[in-house]
């Protein structure tokens, strides 16, 4: 059975530098009035990098930007830095941007590659409109790389081929619910599980 997920890959037009400082962040209007929540004051939290230990210099930097990120990409793995794939996909929508978490699963042909379900919120946006950002952020190395482009769907060999490849259990899972959808209860899905455990325990 072919799973409905699918890889969407951005073409490259990407900067690479160090994080930033966000100044400001303004939120929609919520439900509650500022007065019942309490501040959260953050300007007493000392920043734990305080010494530069990558110097970025113009001449240390491939003029390709693909290599580059390969290369930052391999020493953040081989520097033990937690899940480098994980990345921000920012999408646009009819009311602003959604951002998330996925995770990067190759670079082919000067494009990042990931997937998703072709259901979710995320696809969604995509097909509507493909222009998006992907933001890979390792703390560890005080480094972020900026990728902008646009997605488009990879090949149905290929989403076959990543979903086959996938655990029995992650296979399962994603077959659990319908992603970004509302869940009735988690007993829904426990039963859920339940039965498409037991079906492709009859049928392997």
């Amino acid at each position: 059975m072919r799973e409905d997920h699918c890889p969407f890959v951005g073409h490259v037009n990407g900067e690479v530098g160090r994080p930033t400082r966000i100044r400001r962040l303004f939120l929609p209007a919520l439900t509650r009035s500022p007065s019942e929540v309490a501040p959260l004051v953050l300007s007493s939290l000392v920043p734990r990098f305080l010494v530069d230990k990558n110097e970025l210099l113009e001449s240390y930097l491939n003029s390709d930007p693909i290599i580059q990120f390969q290369h930052w990409f391999d020493q953040a793995l081989d520097q033990g830095v937690m899940e480098p794939n994980a990345t921000t996909l920012s999408t646009r929508t009819a009311k602003g941007v959604d951002s998330r978490i996925v995770l990067l699963k190759g670079v082919e042909d000067n494009s990042f590659v990931f997937y998703t379900n072709y259901n979710s919120h995320k696809s969604q946006q995509l097909l509507s409109d493909g222009h998006c950002t992907l933001l890979f952020l390792w703390l560890e190395q005080q480094r972020q790389v900026i990728v902008r482009g646009v997605a488009s769907k990879h090949s149905e060999a290929a989403s076959d081929a990543y979903f086959a490849n996938r655990p029995r259990g992650s296979q399962i899972g994603a077959w659990v619910s319908n992603q970004s959808l509302p869940v009735d209860s988690r007993e829904v899905l426990e039963q859920r599980l339940a039965e498409l455990t037991a079906l492709y325990e009859r049928n392997p």
